[in-house]
């Protein structure tokens, strides 16, 4: 077995044979993670993996260095941070936007990476996403030029399989028990062992400033959100983006950006929000450390959000809806849409769905999400199980009328190559073996998507909860969602009942997710003057129905259907 001492060099040449062993195992990464990682290759316009590592000794000692002749840097060579109070003032109250695509670069209630990451001014930077593309990161931080020299903090978190170093580490043979050719996710204990090697490699070798941070799952790790440290705030971004290009600049997304003051030193704070609560439970769910806990807690005000915004969580187990703490995935949103529905609307909410990725939709699950999702009493919601006791089937005639908008193959197939390899993305669990068998009653919920910037798909997961009783194509909805759940078990939750009485109800879920929810009557207040709520639904409506007759179906990416 090879340790880290026999690969660390201690000569430029076995330095930098060293740089083309990392940059060959960054390119065989990209194939190993699938479609996702091929799928960057055409994509971005940024430099190669390979021109960083060989660059970085030189650049640094380039930079350290200092540059006498260049009037604006400090006698020391390391400029003083900048500070962006026009990102306060713009998203004090908040801020829902959608991507920046090519069709909407001059619209309104549009964001990139760029509008909210600003290197000269950032403080400290933390991050959390189910897939990194690393060069697309890089290029927005504080990691090339006199400004790389401050040595901003990087907290950068995603699952340890989505990281370069990880396969370098076990292709090096520094990972004894762990197989890539199995491809199968880590056991606690294999994660265990590999994170001190993989974050050891980039304290090695790479820029300085990171702290990689690899959260466990049972599922996936896919939350994804920002908290950007800037002089006098703190911005938060959560998104449905990947941190990648074909998400955050060709596909169709949503962003929740909003700037929280920095409380003066010495002043008396008031009493800690439910948000900030909420915001730092989930940074405490993926095990981050408390360096970077302590950066948020008592340190912000967070009173803009409460009561306006409702962070919404799932983290991986079981859960038990009396625990004390926060409920997570299909619970919280129950919680909430008993807040804020009126109960006489409950039985006539009309449920909206736009989601990257459907599961398999058992009818079962179906009728119990329906149900959680309208706010009705976890009682009622949630029937009695005993163990090993199958639960009666659903009628599919009680099934609701759900609108699940997912686009066709067809509609996939009309797209420009660039947004096809987006489409990469997303997919449907009922693939093409599935989709034949599957009821009418089920099949008749799909409606096609097409995005207002044409020809675009999307990675978004946007839940509408509509009044049915109101025709008014003009009236907001009763409350929305969006963020990172998918339509799915894994994400949401599948909740249980063992005893009578709705203090043993408890969820199971799979991922770590997050996301929030808005009253549909104060869209209009995160978006910019004159807009109307609409303007954050990136598809045209209402949808064309699935036409079964001429045999329509769902999308399904490669990742999918390999897995029929």
């Amino acid at each position: 077995m090879a340790s880290l001492v026999d690969i660390i060099p201690r000569h430029p040449h076995e330095t930098s044979a060293l740089q083309d062993a990392i940059y060959r195992s960054l390119q065989d990464a990209r194939s190993l993670y699938g479609p996702h990682r091929k799928s960057f290759d055409g994509l971005t316009q940024h430099k190669r993996a390979r021109d960083e590592i060989t660059a970085l000794p030189a650049k640094r000692h380039r930079l350290s260095s200092g540059s006498a002749s260049d009037p604006s840097q400090p006698k020391s060579g390391i400029p003083k941070v900048k500070r962006w109070d026009e990102g306060l003032e713009m998203y004090r109250r908040g801020a829902l936007r959608l991507t920046r695509t090519p069709g909407r670069a001059t619209s309104t209630n549009v964001v990139s990476l760029s509008d909210v990451v600003k290197p000269e001014a950032l403080e400290a930077f933390a991050s959390h996403s189910f897939i990194v593309e690393d060069d697309f990161l890089a290029a927005h931080l504080p990691l090339q030029g006199p400004h790389s020299l401050r040595g901003v903090p990087i907290y950068d978190s995603r699952p340890i399989e989505s990281d370069p170093m990880f396969h370098f580490a076990a292709q090096q043979g520094l990972l004894p028990d762990i197989n890539l050719d199995k491809r199968t996710k880590l056991t606690k204990a294999q994660h265990a062992q590999a994170v001190p090697v993989v974050r050891e490699l980039h304290r090695q070798f790479g820029p300085p400033g990171l702290r990689p941070l690899y959260p466990w799952a049972s599922g996936c790790a896919h939350s994804k959100f920002f908290l950007l440290f800037y002089p006098g705030f703190l911005l938060l971004v959560i998104t449905s983006c990947n941190t990648m290009q074909i998400d955050m600049d060709l596909s169709d997304n949503h962003w929740y950006i909003h700037a929280f003051p920095e409380i003066p030193p010495g002043k008396k704070r008031k009493a800690k929000t439910t948000f900030e609560h909420d915001l730092l439970a989930h940074m405490l769910d993926l095990d981050w450390p408390e360096e970077v806990i302590s950066r948020v807690r008592d340190k912000y005000d967070f009173r803009s959000a409460e009561g306006r915004v409702h962070l919404v969580a799932s983290v991986p187990g079981t859960k038990r809806a009396t625990d004390g703490e926060s409920s997570y995935g299909m619970l919280r949103l129950n919680e909430l849409a008993r807040q804020i529905i009126p109960k006489s609307v409950k039985p006539d909410i009309a449920m909206e769905f736009c989601a990257g990725s459907v599961s398999s939709l058992p009818p079962e699950w179906i009728d119990q999400t329906d149900k959680l999702l309208r706010g009705r009493d976890l009682s009622r919601a949630v029937s009695v199980t005993k163990p090993g006791v199958p639960e009666p089937p659903v009628a599919l005639s009680n099934l609701p009328e759900w609108s699940i908008v997912f686009p066709t193959k067809a509609t996939v197939a009309a797209c420009s190559p660039d947004v096809i390899t987006a489409a990469s993305n997303i997919g449907c669990c009922l693939n093409n073996k599935e989709w034949p068998k599957t009821p009418d009653e089920v099949r008749s919920m799909f409606f096609d998507y097409a995005s207002k910037d044409p020809g675009r798909l999307f990675h978004m997961k946007f839940y509408q909860w509509k009044d049915s009783r109101n025709k008014n194509p003009s009236a907001p909805p009763l409350m929305v969602y969006l963020g990172s759940h998918n339509l799915s078990k894994a994400a949401l939750g599948e909740v249980s009942r063992l005893k009578s009485g709705a203090g043993d109800v408890r969820i199971r879920c799979s991922n770590f997710e997050l996301g929030v929810v808005i009253r549909g009557e104060d869209i209009v207040d995160f978006l910019e003057p004159g807009s109307s709520w609409d303007d954050i639904v990136p598809y045209v409506r209402p949808s064309r129905p699935y036409n079964n007759r001429t045999g329509d179906s769902p999308w399904n990416s490669p990742a999918w259907v390999s897995q029929e």
